[in-house]
């Protein structure tokens, strides 16, 4: 617990994340205020009304902030990991670290770390942006607008809607979280096993190999499959749970994070291995 609480310590002291907090916090905070403003002046709330469900983050999807996310979905887990590794490894920190903790155990609370700081950045992200929202908007009208985008029965997402909508909206920011978490895992162990001597390359191939892996599985998805929510960008958005004549599954959820956990943990042995010539 030493070990991991100084690891915590190490990764939000970096400037990277110190940095992706800040911005996550000015998304979360400003879109709901920038729409509501918005819809003020423009007098959106006569036709689509002010119900918060239709104005949080990832359920509005005409707003900047869902959009904005989305487009960088695979650098937010790359920034995640402070790209402390790299810095460790391109110095003679890491040899000095490994020999005094040991390798599995510096492994370990690296791996661990990221993925649970993570976690919690994002899940922080998308409770205070669903907290702006239900301030900024508190109108209970049932609209047209909000009819379209309650999601269809048989969906995952219809459960939690059926207990309130705010239970859908946590709901998706934990599901998020966890994707954003894994995915920051992943992008440390392409570090590990890339073993990069340079910042940019630990930084941009990292990112072009997710990014290729979520666009092949898109592929799969919408032209062999015909069920594009079966895929990681897919899966987490509110939208395919009512766009689509057939929605996405609790199965279906299980099945796209499953294979992401399972590529994590491959990685994860992939990279421990790699590195097996560290001395401690």
């Amino acid at each position: 617990m030493h070990h991991l609480k100084c690891e915590f310590g190490k990764l939000y002291r970096t400037r990277i994340i110190c940095i992706m907090i800040l911005f996550l916090v000015a998304i979360a905070v400003l879109a709901p205020i920038s729409t509501y403003l918005d819809s003020i002046q423009y007098g959106y709330f006569e036709i689509a009304g002010s119900n918060p469900f239709q104005y949080w983050l990832l359920n509005y999807s005409s707003g900047w902030g869902c959009p904005l996310y989305l487009r960088l979905f695979f650098i937010f887990p790359i920034l995640a990991t402070g790209l402390l590794y790299f810095s460790e490894s391109v110095s003679s920190v890491r040899n000095i670290v490994v020999s005094k903790m040991g390798r599995c155990t510096y492994f370990s609370t690296k791996i661990l770390s990221v993925f649970i700081s993570t976690f919690l950045i994002f899940l922080f992200f998308f409770l205070l942006n669903s907290l702006v929202t239900h301030i900024c908007f508190q109108g209970e009208d049932i609209t047209e607008e909000y009819k379209n985008i309650v999601p269809l029965r048989g969906s995952f997402a219809y459960s939690f809607y059926q207990i309130s909508p705010l239970a859908m909206e946590i709901m998706y920011g934990f599901i998020n979280s966890l994707a954003q978490a894994i995915l920051s895992v992943i992008a440390l162990c392409i570090q590990l096993i890339g073993k990069f001597r340079n910042k940019y390359a630990a930084f941009i191939i990292p990112f072009f190999v997710m990014y290729l892996i979520d666009y092949i599985t898109q592929i799969v998805a919408v032209s062999q499959l015909k069920r594009p929510f079966l895929c990681l960008t897919g899966i987490i958005q509110p939208s395919m749970c009512w766009s689509l004549t057939s929605a996405p599954s609790v199965s279906d959820l299980l099945f796209v994070f499953g294979v992401l956990f399972t590529l994590m943990i491959c990685l994860v042995i992939v990279g421990v291995f790699r590195n097996g010539d560290l001395i401690e």
